[in-house]
Protein backbone atom coordinates (compact mmCIF):
# COMPACT_ATOMS: atom_id res chain seq x y z
CA UNK A 1 0.00 0.00 0.00
CA UNK A 2 0.93 3.66 -1.33
CA UNK A 3 1.01 6.07 2.01
CA UNK A 4 0.76 9.73 0.70
CA UNK A 5 1.87 12.42 3.23
CA UNK A 6 1.20 16.29 2.89
CA UNK A 7 0.98 19.31 5.46
CA UNK A 8 -2.52 20.73 5.74
CA UNK A 9 -1.29 23.88 7.75
CA UNK A 10 1.61 24.87 4.69
CA UNK A 11 -0.67 23.94 2.16
CA UNK A 12 -3.78 26.40 3.31
CA UNK A 13 -0.93 29.26 4.01
CA UNK A 14 -0.23 29.16 0.46
CA UNK A 15 -3.27 28.68 -1.37
CA UNK A 16 -6.39 29.36 1.21
CA UNK A 17 -8.86 27.15 3.29
CA UNK A 18 -10.79 27.18 -0.42
CA UNK A 19 -7.67 26.15 -2.09
CA UNK A 20 -7.34 23.22 0.60
CA UNK A 21 -10.53 22.17 0.44
CA UNK A 22 -9.93 22.04 -3.78
CA UNK A 23 -6.52 20.02 -3.21
CA UNK A 24 -8.02 17.60 -0.55
CA UNK A 25 -11.05 16.51 -2.80
CA UNK A 26 -8.06 16.01 -5.93
CA UNK A 27 -5.87 14.05 -3.50
CA UNK A 28 -8.84 12.06 -2.13
CA UNK A 29 -9.38 10.76 -5.62
CA UNK A 30 -5.46 10.23 -6.33
CA UNK A 31 -5.37 8.01 -3.29
CA UNK A 32 -8.55 6.04 -4.45
CA UNK A 33 -7.18 5.51 -8.33
CA UNK A 34 -3.78 4.17 -6.43
CA UNK A 35 -5.54 2.08 -3.17
CA UNK A 36 -3.57 4.37 -0.99
CA UNK A 37 -3.66 6.07 2.19
CA UNK A 38 -3.54 10.10 2.40
CA UNK A 39 -2.43 11.26 5.92
CA UNK A 40 -1.60 15.20 6.48
CA UNK A 41 0.90 15.09 8.87
CA UNK A 42 0.10 17.90 11.14
CA UNK A 43 -4.07 17.32 10.85
CA UNK A 44 -5.16 16.32 14.45
CA UNK A 45 -8.33 14.45 12.22
CA UNK A 46 -5.81 12.74 10.12
CA UNK A 47 -3.84 11.57 12.48
CA UNK A 48 -5.98 9.92 15.29
CA UNK A 49 -7.46 7.34 12.88
CA UNK A 50 -4.31 5.57 14.14
CA UNK A 51 -4.27 7.08 17.18
CA UNK A 52 -1.31 9.00 16.36
CA UNK A 53 -0.32 12.82 17.65
CA UNK A 54 -0.14 15.40 14.72
CA UNK A 55 3.45 16.05 13.58
CA UNK A 56 5.01 18.45 16.12
CA UNK A 57 6.26 20.29 14.06
CA UNK A 58 7.15 21.14 10.25
CA UNK A 59 10.88 20.50 10.12
CA UNK A 60 11.89 17.57 8.24
CA UNK A 61 13.30 15.61 11.66
CA UNK A 62 9.66 15.76 13.07
CA UNK A 63 7.72 14.82 9.42
CA UNK A 64 10.35 11.88 9.42
CA UNK A 65 9.12 11.19 13.17
CA UNK A 66 5.65 10.96 12.59
CA UNK A 67 6.15 8.79 8.88
CA UNK A 68 7.82 6.18 10.92
CA UNK A 69 5.00 6.35 13.54
CA UNK A 70 2.54 5.83 10.42
CA UNK A 71 4.46 3.17 8.54
CA UNK A 72 4.79 0.93 12.21
CA UNK A 73 0.90 2.05 12.91
CA UNK A 74 -0.36 0.93 8.96
CA UNK A 75 2.26 -2.17 8.52
CA UNK A 76 2.01 -2.68 4.98
CA UNK A 77 3.05 0.43 3.73
CA UNK A 78 5.52 -0.53 0.59
CA UNK A 79 5.81 2.87 -1.20
CA UNK A 80 5.65 6.77 0.16
CA UNK A 81 4.65 10.13 -1.52
CA UNK A 82 5.39 13.17 -0.60
CA UNK A 83 2.64 16.11 -1.62
CA UNK A 84 3.82 18.95 -2.67
CA UNK A 85 7.31 21.33 -3.14
CA UNK A 86 10.19 22.06 -0.63
CA UNK A 87 8.00 25.15 1.04
CA UNK A 88 4.97 22.27 2.01
CA UNK A 89 7.31 18.98 2.67
CA UNK A 90 10.58 20.53 2.90
CA UNK A 91 13.68 18.56 1.14
CA UNK A 92 16.55 17.80 3.91
CA UNK A 93 19.39 19.59 3.73
CA UNK A 94 22.37 17.47 4.50
CA UNK A 95 25.90 18.54 4.60
CA UNK A 96 27.77 17.84 1.33
CA UNK A 97 30.09 14.70 1.38
CA UNK A 98 32.19 16.48 -0.50
CA UNK A 99 34.45 18.31 1.13
CA UNK A 100 36.11 20.31 -1.27
CA UNK A 101 34.01 23.60 -2.19
CA UNK A 102 36.99 24.11 -5.20
CA UNK A 103 35.14 20.95 -6.37
CA UNK A 104 31.86 20.48 -5.64
CA UNK A 105 30.45 24.19 -5.03
CA UNK A 106 27.09 22.93 -2.82
CA UNK A 107 27.28 23.08 1.06
CA UNK A 108 24.21 21.14 1.27
CA UNK A 109 22.47 18.43 -0.74
CA UNK A 110 18.79 18.57 -1.11
CA UNK A 111 17.34 14.94 -0.28
CA UNK A 112 14.49 12.75 -0.12
CA UNK A 113 15.79 9.95 0.37
CA UNK A 114 15.58 10.36 5.26
CA UNK A 115 11.94 10.32 4.46
CA UNK A 116 12.00 6.51 3.54
CA UNK A 117 14.57 5.79 5.98
CA UNK A 118 13.70 3.53 9.33
CA UNK A 119 16.74 3.87 11.16
CA UNK A 120 19.76 6.61 11.63
CA UNK A 121 22.46 4.78 9.83
CA UNK A 122 24.14 6.23 7.07
CA UNK A 123 23.25 2.94 4.99
CA UNK A 124 19.83 3.28 5.43
CA UNK A 125 19.91 7.35 4.63
CA UNK A 126 22.27 6.64 0.93
CA UNK A 127 19.76 4.03 -0.01
CA UNK A 128 16.38 3.65 2.18
CA UNK A 129 14.41 0.51 0.97
CA UNK A 130 11.35 1.80 0.50
CA UNK A 131 10.40 3.45 -2.57
CA UNK A 132 9.82 7.02 -2.65
CA UNK A 133 8.50 9.97 -4.36
CA UNK A 134 7.36 13.24 -4.94
CA UNK A 135 4.97 15.33 -6.58
CA UNK A 136 5.81 18.58 -6.46
CA UNK A 137 3.92 21.83 -6.84
CA UNK A 138 5.59 25.10 -8.21
CA UNK A 139 6.72 28.62 -6.05
CA UNK A 140 3.70 30.32 -7.89
CA UNK A 141 1.36 28.04 -9.68
CA UNK A 142 -2.39 28.74 -8.16
CA UNK A 143 -4.35 26.37 -6.62
CA UNK A 144 -5.85 25.52 -10.25
CA UNK A 145 -2.21 24.10 -11.39
CA UNK A 146 -1.34 22.18 -8.24
CA UNK A 147 -5.07 20.18 -8.66
CA UNK A 148 -4.15 19.46 -12.58
CA UNK A 149 -0.60 18.30 -11.31
CA UNK A 150 -2.93 15.95 -9.06
CA UNK A 151 -5.54 14.97 -11.95
CA UNK A 152 -2.80 13.99 -14.23
CA UNK A 153 -1.07 11.81 -11.71
CA UNK A 154 -4.72 10.12 -11.25
CA UNK A 155 -5.33 10.07 -14.79
CA UNK A 156 -2.26 8.53 -15.41
CA UNK A 157 -3.54 5.29 -12.82
CA UNK A 158 -6.27 5.23 -14.26
CA UNK A 159 -5.33 5.31 -18.28
CA UNK A 160 -1.81 6.04 -18.77
CA UNK A 161 -1.01 6.92 -22.27
CA UNK A 162 0.66 4.06 -24.30
CA UNK A 163 3.91 5.52 -25.72
CA UNK A 164 6.90 3.22 -27.57
CA UNK A 165 10.60 3.20 -27.69
CA UNK A 166 13.05 5.55 -26.18
CA UNK A 167 14.32 8.77 -27.31
CA UNK A 168 18.18 10.70 -25.53
CA UNK A 169 20.02 13.48 -25.58
CA UNK A 170 23.27 13.73 -24.62
CA UNK A 171 26.35 16.12 -24.87
CA UNK A 172 28.51 14.83 -28.00
CA UNK A 173 31.74 14.45 -25.48
CA UNK A 174 29.63 12.20 -23.86
CA UNK A 175 28.93 9.88 -25.93
CA UNK A 176 30.07 6.69 -25.64
CA UNK A 177 29.45 6.40 -21.68
CA UNK A 178 25.92 7.50 -22.59
CA UNK A 179 25.65 4.42 -24.79
CA UNK A 180 26.68 2.01 -22.40
CA UNK A 181 23.98 3.73 -20.12
CA UNK A 182 21.25 3.47 -22.59
CA UNK A 183 22.18 -0.09 -23.35
CA UNK A 184 18.77 -1.51 -21.24
CA UNK A 185 16.65 0.58 -23.43
CA UNK A 186 14.16 -0.93 -25.83
CA UNK A 187 15.84 -0.72 -29.21
CA UNK A 188 15.81 0.97 -31.49
CA UNK A 189 16.46 4.27 -29.69
CA UNK A 190 16.48 7.62 -31.14
CA UNK A 191 19.83 9.48 -30.70
CA UNK A 192 20.43 12.90 -30.40
CA UNK A 193 23.18 14.69 -29.50
CA UNK A 194 24.03 18.40 -28.45
CA UNK A 195 25.78 20.48 -30.11
CA UNK A 196 23.65 20.28 -33.12
CA UNK A 197 20.13 19.29 -31.85
CA UNK A 198 17.90 21.09 -29.43
CA UNK A 199 14.32 19.99 -28.17
CA UNK A 200 12.45 23.16 -27.93
CA UNK A 201 8.81 23.91 -29.33
CA UNK A 202 9.51 23.14 -32.98
CA UNK A 203 11.19 19.55 -31.92
CA UNK A 204 8.33 18.43 -28.89
CA UNK A 205 7.34 15.22 -31.24
CA UNK A 206 10.86 14.20 -30.96
CA UNK A 207 9.72 13.25 -27.20
CA UNK A 208 6.96 11.13 -27.68
CA UNK A 209 8.53 8.54 -26.29
CA UNK A 210 8.02 6.05 -23.34
CA UNK A 211 11.65 6.57 -22.25
CA UNK A 212 13.91 9.61 -22.00
CA UNK A 213 17.59 9.76 -21.21
CA UNK A 214 19.25 13.18 -21.15
CA UNK A 215 23.36 13.71 -20.14
CA UNK A 216 23.79 17.24 -20.55
CA UNK A 217 24.89 20.00 -18.58
CA UNK A 218 23.10 21.97 -16.38
CA UNK A 219 23.50 25.27 -13.44
CA UNK A 220 21.84 26.32 -10.68
CA UNK A 221 19.34 28.82 -11.23
CA UNK A 222 19.55 28.34 -15.26
CA UNK A 223 16.38 26.95 -16.63
CA UNK A 224 17.48 25.55 -19.85
CA UNK A 225 19.92 22.45 -20.16
CA UNK A 226 23.04 22.96 -22.72
CA UNK A 227 25.68 21.42 -24.69
CA UNK A 228 29.55 21.91 -24.78
CA UNK A 229 31.02 22.82 -28.44
CA UNK A 230 34.31 21.84 -27.93
CA UNK A 231 35.38 23.75 -31.20
CA UNK A 232 34.00 26.98 -30.55
CA UNK A 233 34.51 26.54 -26.48
CA UNK A 234 30.94 27.39 -25.05
CA UNK A 235 27.94 26.05 -24.27
CA UNK A 236 25.14 26.04 -26.15
CA UNK A 237 21.59 25.02 -25.26
CA UNK A 238 20.10 22.02 -26.11
CA UNK A 239 16.28 21.79 -24.05
CA UNK A 240 14.54 24.19 -23.01
CA UNK A 241 11.25 23.99 -21.27
CA UNK A 242 9.22 24.76 -24.50
CA UNK A 243 10.04 21.17 -25.42
CA UNK A 244 7.93 19.29 -23.70
CA UNK A 245 4.14 19.12 -24.26
CA UNK A 246 1.78 16.71 -22.27
CA UNK A 247 0.51 15.82 -25.95
CA UNK A 248 3.86 13.43 -25.89
CA UNK A 249 5.28 13.31 -22.99
CA UNK A 250 2.54 12.41 -20.30
CA UNK A 251 3.32 9.18 -18.73
CA UNK A 252 6.95 8.82 -19.93
CA UNK A 253 9.59 8.39 -17.64
CA UNK A 254 12.63 10.45 -17.75
CA UNK A 255 16.06 10.20 -16.57
CA UNK A 256 18.72 13.19 -16.31
CA UNK A 257 22.08 13.19 -15.53
CA UNK A 258 22.50 16.75 -15.53
CA UNK A 259 23.52 19.08 -12.63
CA UNK A 260 20.58 20.77 -10.65
CA UNK A 261 18.40 18.81 -13.11
CA UNK A 262 15.92 18.36 -10.03
CA UNK A 263 16.68 21.94 -8.69
CA UNK A 264 13.21 22.93 -8.23
CA UNK A 265 13.32 24.86 -4.98
CA UNK A 266 11.73 28.39 -5.86
CA UNK A 267 11.21 27.17 -9.31
CA UNK A 268 8.02 27.23 -11.72
CA UNK A 269 7.65 25.26 -14.43
CA UNK A 270 8.71 28.27 -16.94
CA UNK A 271 11.81 28.40 -15.59
CA UNK A 272 12.81 24.16 -14.74
CA UNK A 273 12.87 21.72 -17.31
CA UNK A 274 12.28 18.82 -14.67
CA UNK A 275 8.97 20.66 -13.02
CA UNK A 276 7.86 21.20 -16.52
CA UNK A 277 8.25 17.77 -17.22
CA UNK A 278 6.18 16.86 -14.15
CA UNK A 279 3.41 19.41 -15.11
CA UNK A 280 2.69 17.93 -18.27
CA UNK A 281 2.36 14.21 -16.63
CA UNK A 282 5.71 13.01 -17.05
CA UNK A 283 7.73 11.05 -14.33
CA UNK A 284 11.21 12.53 -13.57
CA UNK A 285 14.50 11.14 -11.96
CA UNK A 286 17.22 14.05 -11.12
CA UNK A 287 19.69 15.43 -9.27
CA UNK A 288 18.94 18.34 -7.06
CA UNK A 289 22.74 19.68 -6.83
CA UNK A 290 25.96 19.13 -8.63
CA UNK A 291 26.21 15.82 -10.46
CA UNK A 292 29.23 13.66 -11.29
CA UNK A 293 29.13 11.33 -14.14
CA UNK A 294 31.26 11.55 -17.55
CA UNK A 295 34.29 12.82 -16.57
CA UNK A 296 37.30 11.40 -16.74
CA UNK A 297 40.79 12.94 -16.07
CA UNK A 298 44.79 12.21 -15.06
CA UNK A 299 44.20 9.39 -12.22
CA UNK A 300 40.44 10.68 -11.89
CA UNK A 301 37.22 9.00 -12.91
CA UNK A 302 34.09 9.95 -11.98
CA UNK A 303 31.21 7.92 -13.52
CA UNK A 304 28.53 7.99 -10.45
CA UNK A 305 25.81 9.43 -12.28
CA UNK A 306 26.42 7.07 -15.12
CA UNK A 307 26.21 4.06 -12.91
CA UNK A 308 22.79 4.99 -11.24
CA UNK A 309 21.08 5.24 -14.38
CA UNK A 310 22.72 1.89 -16.33
CA UNK A 311 21.51 0.06 -12.88
CA UNK A 312 17.78 2.00 -13.03
CA UNK A 313 17.41 1.53 -16.97
CA UNK A 314 18.04 -1.61 -16.56
CA UNK A 315 15.97 -2.75 -13.45
CA UNK A 316 12.83 -0.79 -15.05
CA UNK A 317 12.98 -0.99 -18.74
CA UNK A 318 12.94 -4.28 -18.64
CA UNK A 319 9.28 -4.11 -17.11
CA UNK A 320 7.92 -5.77 -13.93
CA UNK A 321 9.29 -3.41 -11.54
CA UNK A 322 7.47 -0.17 -10.96
CA UNK A 323 9.07 3.41 -11.06
CA UNK A 324 9.93 3.70 -7.18
CA UNK A 325 11.32 0.49 -6.80
CA UNK A 326 13.55 0.36 -9.70
CA UNK A 327 15.15 3.57 -8.44
CA UNK A 328 15.65 2.36 -4.65
CA UNK A 329 16.63 -0.97 -6.25
CA UNK A 330 19.76 0.79 -8.21
CA UNK A 331 20.43 2.97 -4.97
CA UNK A 332 20.88 -0.09 -3.38
CA UNK A 333 23.21 -1.53 -6.37
CA UNK A 334 24.92 1.55 -6.20
CA UNK A 335 25.17 1.85 -2.69
CA UNK A 336 26.86 -1.74 -2.67
CA UNK A 337 29.83 -0.77 -5.04
CA UNK A 338 33.49 -0.23 -4.16
CA UNK A 339 32.59 1.07 -0.28
CA UNK A 340 30.16 3.90 -1.36
CA UNK A 341 30.11 4.24 2.35
CA UNK A 342 33.41 6.00 2.04
CA UNK A 343 33.16 7.63 -1.21
CA UNK A 344 31.78 11.12 -0.86
CA UNK A 345 30.96 11.72 -4.62
CA UNK A 346 28.93 8.27 -4.41
CA UNK A 347 27.31 9.36 -1.00
CA UNK A 348 26.17 12.80 -2.78
CA UNK A 349 24.89 10.68 -5.68
CA UNK A 350 22.67 8.33 -3.42
CA UNK A 351 21.58 11.54 -1.99
CA UNK A 352 20.64 13.97 -4.56
CA UNK A 353 18.96 11.74 -7.29
CA UNK A 354 15.20 12.08 -6.62
CA UNK A 355 12.05 10.84 -8.33
CA UNK A 356 9.39 13.53 -8.79
CA UNK A 357 6.56 11.64 -9.43
CA UNK A 358 4.36 8.29 -8.59
CA UNK A 359 6.71 5.74 -7.50
CA UNK A 360 4.40 3.04 -7.69
CA UNK A 361 3.71 3.27 -12.08
CA UNK A 362 4.58 0.28 -13.86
Amino acid sequence: MMLIVTLRRALQTRYGADGYTQIRNALESFADSASATLVALDDNTDMSKFSLPAAASTDAGSLLLSIRALRRALGNVDSLLLLGGDSIVPFWQLTNPVPDRSVDPDPVVFSDNPYASMTETLEDYLAPSLPLGRLPDSSRGSTQDFVALINAATNNRRNRPVRQRAATLVNTDWSDPSQRVAASLPAPVDWHFSPGYCVDRTTQADMNREFLYFNLHGFTGKPEWKGYDSVRDQFVVAATTDGFDRQYVSGAVVFAENCYGAEIAGRTPANSCALKLVHEGAAFIGATGLAFGSHVAPGFLLEDADMLASSFWGAYASGGVPLGAALSQARTDYAATDSAGNNPYKQKTLLQFVLLGDPGWN
